[in-house]
Formats: C-alpha cells, sequence, structure tokens
C-alpha cells in the first residue's frame, strides 16, 4: 500500500471518522516519547509552471507541514523557478514567542551566510 499497512487501517471504513481519529490522536500521544523532535518535508521540484488562468502564473510556492506536539518543529521545502522555497513552523507549546523569533533569526543568518542571495 502507499501509506503502509498502518496507516492502510486507519483509512478503513469500519469505525467512524471521529473514532479513528480520538484513536489516532491517543496513539501521537502514547508514542510521543519515542518519536523524532523535528519534521524535513519535501515536496520537491515542481516541474511545470503554476497556472492560474486570468490570476496569472504563480512565481513562489509556499506550504508549511503541521507542527503539532510532541515533534513541534518542521522545515518545509519546495523548489520551483529554479529556486528552493524554505518555511521554519513551530509549535508555541515548544518554543514561545522570542525563542521563535530567535530560532528564525538563526536559521535566517546561517541561510545568508550560505549564498549571499539567500534572503
Amino acid at each position: 500500500p502507499q501509506l503502509g499497512h498502518g496507516a492502510g487501517l486507519l483509512t478503513l471504513p469500519l469505525l467512524p471518522v471521529a473514532a479513528r481519529a480520538a484513536f489516532t490522536r491517543g496513539l501521537r500521544v502514547a508514542a510521543g516519547p519515542w518519536t523524532s523532535t523535528t519534521l524535513l518535508s519535501n515536496i520537491g521540484r515542481i516541474p511545470y509552471p503554476l497556472d492560474f488562468g486570468d490570476a496569472g502564473r504563480a512565481t513562489a510556492v509556499w506550504f508549511s507541514a503541521p507542527a503539532r506536539m510532541p515533534r513541534g518543529l518542521t522545515f518545509t521545502t519546495a523548489s520551483t523557478g529554479g529556486r528552493l522555497h524554505l518555511a521554519l513552523r513551530w509549535s508555541r507549546t515548544l518554543l514561545g514567542e522570542r525563542d521563535g523569533a530567535r530560532l528564525l533569526d538563526l536559521f535566517t543568518r546561517h541561510l545568508a551566510a550560505t549564498s549571499s542571495e539567500a534572503i
């Protein structure tokens, strides 16, 4: 299966959606201590123009993966038009406003150090 056997079981129509959602939340809480603390999500290169008809073509792609606890921190990437687009997202439970701003500043400075066009 495309999603794996575990995800396949959760999508079977044997239980009502609300019951499956509660079961999934319970699994997430139970597995919390053993899960990674960061997620890197990459949708890859988008080889075709994103054309919205009369509205024109998109020049950038931005998205962010959920930053639910216990993970709480995600980096997402996409590439289109020869440019890499990055998003950093965190849970307010993990990082307060000042901590998040400091992480963003640190990330931005180090990214800028890799290229004069990074910012």
